[in-house]
């Protein structure tokens, strides 16, 4: 589970910042992006996500989609078919035919509308979100569980084709979120710059909510921010 410590003191938001030093796709004519900071009481003992951070990206995202993350089997499964566990699906999708040098075999995902389960999301120890080896498929809450291919969800892992498969009508992709550099930051991406402005206003409430405060700002004063308010 997340760090109960170190303290989340405020969050900073920025849209389509433009710098390739946070490592996540920029936004495009077809890509709209929204970069989430987070500035905490002290350094973080170690890089993972800190809970109340946590559960605010968990409880914004989840009130306008299905969240499907890299996870290892909730229980046993048959192969491309989901199961169900609690109130979340689990299953492992494999690659049909030949796998070239590099490429997974399978890739095992769970499903959730749940935020509380959902939080797991951060602490999967295969796929290390501070080493970016983590990708939220972001679905219709409404399609579970959502009929994700192999090749959707290994895109959207290795950031290729991003344009394509959010534009595509099944399964319904609403957006990405992705660890930004070393983790520090979340990248939530869309092909729709309506569902990334829902996302910004989401994360506005659900901060306010815990007495949080949340800003926007330009990329120049999110890269100014200092994160460790001492």
């Amino acid at each position: 589970m997340p760090a109960d410590t170190p303290k989340l003191i405020s969050l900073r938001i920025t849209a389509n910042p433009s710098s390739t030093i946070w490592q996540i796709p920029l936004a495009g004519s077809r890509l709209s992006v929204l970069l989430v900071g987070w500035i905490l009481d002290e350094l973080p003992t170690d890089a993972v996500v800190p809970s109340g951070v946590a559960q605010i990206l968990t409880q914004s995202l989840l009130q306008l989609a299905a969240a499907a993350y890299l996870h290892s089997p909730l229980t046993a499964v048959k192969p491309d078919q989901w199961s169900r566990v609690g109130n979340s699906w689990t299953t492992v999708l494999t690659r049909p035919g030949f796998a070239a040098i590099g490429e997974p075999r399978e890739i095992p995902l769970v499903s959730t509308t749940d935020p509380d389960a959902a939080r797991s999301l951060f602490s999967a120890e295969e796929f290390d979100w501070s080493q970016q080896k983590q990708v939220v498929l972001l679905t219709d809450r409404e399609q579970q569980p959502p009929a994700l291919t192999f090749a959707v969800v290994r895109d959207c892992f290795l950031r290729k084709n991003l344009e394509q498969r959010l534009a595509a009508g099944e399964p319904r992709l609403l957006g990405l979120l992705f660890p930004a550099v070393d983790g520090d930051f979340a990248a939530i991406v869309a092909g729709n710059a309506a569902f990334i402005e829902r996302v910004a206003q989401q994360l506005r409430e659900v901060s306010d909510a815990a007495g949080v405060p949340c800003s926007e700002v330009s990329e120049d004063q999110f890269q100014r921010t200092k994160w460790v308010a001492r």
